[in-house]
């Protein structure tokens, strides 16, 4: 006797027409469902642009001096491979200076403002 794909014994894979399992992901309109020890996921804040950021990337390395003599704790180094970059540089404050990311962000904002002005 040959199994039948609806025998409750058959070794026949299952239907494939359900798809494939869904992995635990943030349901439309946030609402996530947690399976076990699981944490949602970290959502990253964004820094809010600012005007002028392009032509600044294009400028930093003239702008590194300046931002090394705002932080004195970021090495040369750092501050050209942040390329600029809003959060790169707010990262760079955040863990060298102990503040929040908020504060990191806010000098970071001025600073590069103040950059865009010149």
């Amino acid at each position: 006797m040959h199994n039948q794909p609806n025998d409750p014994k058959s070794t026949a894979t299952p239907n494939k027409a359900a798809g494939p399992a869904q992995p635990n992901t943030p349901k439309p309109g946030g609402n996530y469902q947690a399976k076990g020890d699981e944490k949602p996921p970290v959502v990253a804040q964004s820094v809010p642009p600012i005007p002028g950021v392009d032509a600044i990337k294009l400028d930093w390395p003239k702008q590194v001096n300046a931002a090394r003599s705002t932080w004195g704790k970021l090495s040369e180094e750092e501050l050209r491979q942040s390329d600029g970059q809003p959060s790169k540089l707010a990262t760079l404050v955040q863990e060298r200076y102990s503040v929040t990311r908020q504060e990191a962000d806010k000098q970071v904002n001025s600073f590069l403002e103040t950059c865009n002005k010149q």
